[in-house]
């Protein structure tokens, strides 16, 4: 068992190709002692409410030397 700083994050975007403006929101819990998130949570938004992306990824497991 790690303890895990949490991070949030939200960043407003606008793209160049078509114009689309949205939001993305981001949690990661990160270990200081190896250095790495051990998960992230994305979800990102465009304003009109389509949602583009909803992930979330999970270190399953870890091998230190």
């Amino acid at each position: 068992t790690f303890k895990a700083l949490r991070i949030n994050s939200v960043s407003w975007y606008r793209r160049g190709d078509n114009n689309a403006v949205g939001r993305r929101a981001t949690t990661q819990w990160y270990v200081p002692e190896i250095k790495l998130p051990i998960k992230i949570e994305t979800l990102q938004v465009g304003n009109n409410g389509i949602v583009y992306q909803d992930e979330t990824r999970e270190l399953v497991s870890f091998y230190s030397r």
